[in-house]
Parts: C-alpha cells; structure tokens; sequence
C-alpha cells in the first residue's frame, strides 16, 4: 500500500474532482455506499495515465486517460472521475443476478436511456459465464415479462446487445 484518501461524497454527487492527480501514480478507488451504521462492499476500479510522447518539443508529455475495458483517447479532464468510468468486479465467485426494471410508460424515453446505460455499465462490471456470472432481466409495468432467463446468454457481448435490444 501506497498512501490512501477518502473522500466522502453525497448521493446526489456526480463526479469527484482529484486536485492531487498525479498521471505517474497507480490509483485504486473503493466506492462504498453507507446507510445509517451499515456500509455495502467496496465497488473497486484500478486506474493508470500512462504517458504519450507525440512529437512535442516543449518538454511536457501528454496524459492520456486509460480504462479498465478498452483504451480510450485522451479525456477533456483526467483528474474527473464520473459515472461514465467502468468498474470491474474481481471475483471468484459464481453469481446469478436478476433485475428487475421498470418498463413503464411512465418513466420516459430519456430515463429508459439512462436505465440501458446503467445496465449496460452493470454488464460490463462482471465476469459473464455459465459458471461464472449470470444474469436475468425482467420488466415490470402494465404488461410484466421476463426479457431474459439466467441461462439465455453465456458471453458478455450477448447481454450487452440484449440490454441495447431492449423494446
């Protein structure tokens, strides 16, 4: 362990600016939801900058931002960390998880989008497999339906285009 942090932050916060970022650092962030005396477990992200030499003479180098799943260009902003950072699930453990979504009228067509983005960034947090993670998607509003069994889809990629399918 190097030196650690913590920063505490309100559930209607959306982003956390590192005033200290320092691109030649690892960082590991825990995110830790609490509620009155009880705290879930750590949701944790490693993240590395790593350096770019581009034909610049003026000595700097230049940061460019690095994900968990794919490399990315350079941010506008590497010290933000916001909801749109993927985060991975290190785990050994075999899971099924079913959720349950709200396919209502009700909750219109931008927040559908926000409901798949979220999905979609659920998804791509867990080791997907049929003995490793499985997931279930059901849709409750006037009309109720399973969308998706446990056992549907066996690879990541196959959740993530059900979850882009969804009517």
């Amino acid at each position: 362990g190097g030196q650690q942090k913590e920063i505490i932050v309100s559930k209607s916060d959306t982003k956390v600016l590192i005033t200290d970022y320092k691109p030649s650092k690892d960082y590991v962030f825990s995110v830790i939801a609490v509620r009155g005396g009880e705290q879930s477990r750590p949701l944790q992200s490693r993240f590395k900058a790593h350096t770019k030499e581009r034909g610049h003479t003026d000595g700097q180098d230049k940061t460019e931002a690095q994900r968990l799943t794919d490399p990315v260009g350079p941010t506008e902003d590497a010290n933000e960390i916001s909801g749109a950072d993927q985060f991975v699930c290190h785990t050994e453990a075999v899971a099924d998880i079913v959720i349950l979504v709200d396919g209502s009228w009700s909750i219109g067509r931008i927040n559908f989008k926000l409901v798949r983005i979220f999905l979609e960034n659920l998804v791509n947090a867990f080791d997907i497999g049929i003995d490793k993670t499985r997931i279930g998607l059901a849709q409750y509003s006037g009309d109720p339906r399973i969308e998706w069994h446990l056992n549907t889809y066996s690879t990541k990629d196959a959740v993530i285009d059900a979850v882009k399918n969804l009517p």
